[in-house]
């Protein structure tokens, strides 16, 4: 019986959070997503796995979700468990965020870097305004998905190896998720030169990077583990080419490795304020990083 109740009070909650949401969305978009920054960031994420029909104004106003499909092919999961993934990610980001700079959330400009599908940003509705909001993909199918999805922010498409984004604005927070873990050597440096121009003097930049001990966890990579690791360890950074066309010689896209020595010698403009391993992923490292 307490499970029955339990379930039915949770759907009476979630039900509660969709009507309210649904009746701001009747008086407008900017009095919908203001409605949202009244709500943490789980609740937002729970809303966005779907709005019933009958809540029409959310339901056709907020961002729809990326088929199972596209999640589990950019992520490797999908629905709840993604979401706790993703929520956790940004709950993170925003607590250092508050932490290390003065500049509220609300009114900051934030990028996500390399967006995908939108899974990332459109959480970031519990925190600031769409309008505040900007993500870029040098995929150009990322971008269209998330334009079909009707996700709101400043969205446009970046170059592989940037020396320049597709925005004017200069960002308070920026973050990349599972980036760095994916990146040749010659990109990760012009992404971070280029992300140095951008960055607000006091703002955090948020990137993830793999230890050594992800190359034999991935079972792709059984025969090369060892050499990997070694190359990893010697220096400091290690990485494999998918099979992709190259870009002016470079294949820019793989699987990476890389140590925090590393990050902090090769990126000098950049030093280390915090990091940390989440549990839901201890084969990536999450590094916070101020422009000095």
């Amino acid at each position: 019986m307490s499970a029955n109740i339990t379930e039915i009070g949770t759907f009476a909650v979630e039900d509660a959070l969709q009507s309210y949401v649904d009746s701001a969305f009747a008086h407008g978009l900017d009095h919908g997503y203001e409605s949202l920054r009244h709500l943490n960031t789980e609740s937002v994420g729970k809303l966005l796995l779907g709005v019933p029909p009958r809540h029409k104004h959310a339901a056709a106003a907020l961002p729809r979700m990326a088929a199972e499909e596209v999640q589990r092919n950019w992520t490797g999961t999908s629905g709840e468990a993604l979401l706790t993934q993703s929520t956790a990610f940004i709950n993170a980001v925003i607590g250092r965020y508050k932490k290390h700079v003065f500049t509220p959330i609300s009114e900051a400009s934030v990028l996500d870097y390399g967006c995908g599908w939108g899974r990332l940003i459109r959480l970031m509705y519990a925190h600031s305004k769409p309008e505040n909001l900007f993500g870029c993909d040098p995929w150009d199918k990322s971008i269209a998905l998330c334009q079909e999805a009707n996700l709101r922010a400043n969205l446009a498409v970046s170059d592989y190896v940037p020396t320049s984004l597709p925005f004017e604005a200069r960002f308070h927070l920026i973050y990349a998720f599972s980036v760095f873990t994916h990146l040749s050597q010659r990109t990760a440096d012009a992404v971070m030169s280029t992300l140095r121009n951008y960055i607000d003097p006091y703002g955090v930049l948020v990137i993830t990077i793999r230890p050594e001990t992800y190359w034999p966890h991935d079972p792709k990579f059984s025969d090369q583990a060892e050499a990997l690791q070694q190359k990893h360890r010697e220096e400091g950074f290690a990485f494999v080419p998918h099979k992709r066309a190259p870009i002016d010689g470079d294949i820019t896209y793989g699987d990476t490795s890389m140590t925090l020595e590393y990050v902090a010698e090769r990126w000098p403009d950049w030093k280390i304020v915090e990091t940390e391993v989440h549990s839901y992923d201890p084969h990536q490292r999450v590094v916070y990083l101020q422009p000095v």
